[in-house]
């Protein structure tokens, strides 16, 4: 069974509490991607969803620098 869990409570500004809501939206159409593929294809394994997933994913993160 694949199971992942994500809590997370801060009092935050406006700006970063839209920037919260982006990086969750985001997150949850990749699970969603993943899921979908998973129940239509049969496949039970977390190593192999990631395996499938990780690489196409990966290549659009954009990198955040602070300085």
């Amino acid at each position: 069974m694949l199971r992942r869990a994500v809590a997370v409570e801060l009092e935050v500004t406006r700006e970063l509490n839209k920037l919260l809501y982006s990086v969750e939206t985001a997150y949850l159409n990749i699970v969603r991607e993943v899921v979908e593929y998973a129940v239509a294809n049969n496949v039970t394994g977390a190593n192999k969803l990631q395996g499938l997933f990780y690489s196409k994913y990966r290549r659009g993160i954009r990198v955040c620098t602070h300085t």
